[in-house]
């Protein structure tokens, strides 16, 4: 099965919310669920970031030089 989704999608995900959370026209309660929603981002976030990690470490460990995930891989250093 591919991976529809990418380590960048990530980053963009949660560059889109910390502009939400900068929006000043949002009212108390919007604000609230801006936050919680940040909270259930930055969860789930911790999560594929340990798997990158994991992923990363199993692909050093066979000689593997690209992943499904991660493939802007090259970019990070060895």
């Amino acid at each position: 099965m591919a991976v529809r989704n990418k380590i960048k999608d990530l980053r963009n995900h949660l560059f889109e919310q910390l502009e939400r959370l900068n929006d000043n026209d949002l009212d108390k309660e919007q604000m609230q669920i801006e936050k919680e929603r940040s909270k259930a981002m930055v969860s789930l976030s911790d999560q594929l970031i340990e798997i990158a990690k994991t992923e990363l470490n199993y692909m050093r460990f066979v000689g593997k030089d690209s992943s499904e995930f991660m493939n802007d891989q090259k970019a990070i250093e060895k």
